[in-house]
């Protein structure tokens, strides 16, 4: 069974709305990175930027944030070549291994492997 685009999307949002009512929501800088890359260059009508600032400011406020480090980087190339996933999935593992999500982490590879 694979996971489209859409169930995806779903699975992402009652995945982020549970951690933030329960306060334990974390995210990975990379993970930000990317979704300002998309709203603000890569939509058809970008979001304005008061709008993406207002969000920063509310969700990704409340969220603990994973830094990128060398260790980041060294599990995430561990992980890719283990798991056989894409670089980018592998450093979102990794993100999340390191917050102590180890649930979290076997599901992103496995859907990731899909």
């Amino acid at each position: 069974m694979t996971v489209d685009g859409g169930d995806r999307s779903s699975i992402a949002e009652q995945l982020i709305e549970g951690s933030l009512e329960s306060h334990d929501a974390v995210i990975s800088y990379q993970v930000i990175q990317e979704f300002l890359s998309v709203v603000l260059t890569k939509f058809k009508v970008p979001l304005p930027v008061e709008q993406v600032r207002r969000y920063m400011a509310t969700v990704f406020r409340e969220m603990n944030i994973v830094h990128s480090s060398l260790g980041l980087f060294s599990e995430a190339i561990d992980i890719r070549f283990r798991h056989r996933i894409s670089w980018y999935d592998s450093l979102i593992v990794a993100a999340a291994s390191e917050a102590r999500l180890p649930s979290f982490s076997a599901k992103i590879c496995n859907t990731a492997r899909k």
